[in-house]
């Protein structure tokens, strides 16, 4: 390899290359390791180097105890558009299994008590929820729900879209939300769900949700893997002249 550029950039190029021109698939596993030390002609120190940069790019992932692989597609996501995960990845051709982690009627952290308006020692519902795309999962979804105006949300079928059942079962035709987008480490519990390491990027979106009275109807935290999703949007300006 030329001395030029470092010999891990130059692997981590060429590996980008063949992705994005199709030589290698998505979900197609890697060579080993050592075949790829033997291929390029450096340590695996060298490759592992290349590797993660890859995998901070959103090139590749790694299975626990199982290699590297390609990544798919990314989800694209509107944060300007109140709508169900399950409504975007149908549109876009994915496939959306969910599965229930946990459903339980808490004492709220103070953080979350004080967004959902409540008064101290007030429960809420909270509810831990993981979605995959394709069979991989993809994002662990964590809500806060308000039981003082989702009456009986716990009786419901949580395992549906929320959005879906604040419009159909409660009447929430109006809303105003709030978001906020941040990239994260996923920690041990997300990672474990996620069946990815723990410290692996990912991205933080949190959401709260108000009715037309302005009430706190939930706020949900959202926790992807970063080669998942990607971030969109289309905004119409009517530009002024300016001095």
């Amino acid at each position: 390899m030329s001395n030029k550029v470092p010999a891990y950039l130059q692997i981590r190029k060429a590996i980008a290359d063949d992705i994005d021109n199709q030589n290698l698939e998505e979900n197609q596993r890697l060579p080993p390791e050592r075949a790829l030390c033997e291929q390029y002609g450096v340590t695996r120190v060298t490759l592992r180097r290349s590797l993660r940069l890859l995998e901070n790019d959103g090139k590749i992932y790694r299975k626990n105890r199982s290699g590297w692989y390609v990544c798919p597609s990314r989800l694209r996501y509107n944060p300007l558009k109140y709508a169900s995960i399950l409504s975007y990845a149908r549109d876009q051709g994915f496939e959306v299994a969910t599965h229930l982690v946990g459903q339980e009627r808490i004492t709220p952290p103070e953080s979350v008590r004080k967004i959902l308006q409540l008064e101290p020692g007030q429960e809420v519902i909270r509810l831990v929820r993981m979605r995959s795309l394709n069979g991989r999962p993809a994002v662990v979804e964590n809500f806060y729900m308000n039981p003082m105006v989702l009456v009986d949300i716990d009786q419901q079928d949580l395992s549906q879209s929320i959005s879906k059942l604040l419009m159909h079962h409660y009447g929430l035709k109006k809303i105003r939300y709030e978001i906020e987008i941040l990239p994260t480490t996923l920690g041990p519990t997300e990672a474990d769900i996620l069946d990815i390491a723990a410290g692996t990027n990912g991205m933080n979106i949190f959401r709260t949700v108000y009715d037309d009275q302005g009430r706190t109807v939930e706020c949900d935290v959202e926790y992807w893997r970063n080669d998942a999703l990607l971030i969109e949007a289309s905004v119409n300006l009517e530009l002024e002249a300016t001095p």
